[in-house]
């Protein structure tokens, strides 16, 4: 009895990491959005679904951590806030700010998908309705990975044809 509950506070503890990355998430497109002066009408609108698929699959986390008789956690990790506040300072001095925008989301991506990674790698032994969970947000994550990195790719050969026929 004493083992299944240690296993399920540590997968408590694993479902609210994941929820501590969508929170982070949610407030960094926020701020991306806040800067929609500098960035294209499809970007913006890729950050705004982002927005909310993340507050879907915290919901969706929440629920499984509810299951197991948990407290699913709320607000960003001090991490999150640390790297806002960096990701401000840092899209504020560089002189194309989309770039610097897409290079931001593109490094949180890509620390999100070594989390759920992490999670599905773990010797937890999670429940398959769990798992299942875990992979089918991981497959999201990935393709809004791909669509970010298309915007970059985008206005990177926007940037090379600006530059070419100057």
């Amino acid at each position: 009895m004493i083992f299944q509950y240690q296993r399920s506070n540590k997968i408590i503890e694993v479902l609210n990491d994941l929820i501590r990355i969508h929170n982070d998430r949610i407030a960094g497109y926020n701020y991306a959005l806040d800067q929609s002066a500098t960035i294209n009408t499809s970007l913006s609108a890729t950050f705004e679904k982002i927005i909310a698929d993340s507050k879907l699959y915290k919901n969706q986390l929440s629920e499984k951590i509810k299951e197991l008789n948990g407290n699913p956690l709320r607000g960003t990790t001090i991490f999150g806030k640390i790297y806002l506040a960096w990701t401000a300072l840092k899209v504020t001095f560089p002189r194309n700010t989309s770039k610097a925008i897409i290079a931001a989301c593109l490094y949180n991506e890509k620390i999100a998908l070594h989390v759920y990674n992490a999670a599905l790698s773990s010797n937890l032994n999670l429940t398959k309705d769990i798992c299942d969970l875990i992979q089918k947000q991981e497959l999201e994550l990935n393709k809004v990975y791909s669509t970010i990195d298309q915007h970059r790719e985008l206005h990177n050969i926007a940037d090379h044809r600006l530059t070419f026929f100057v």
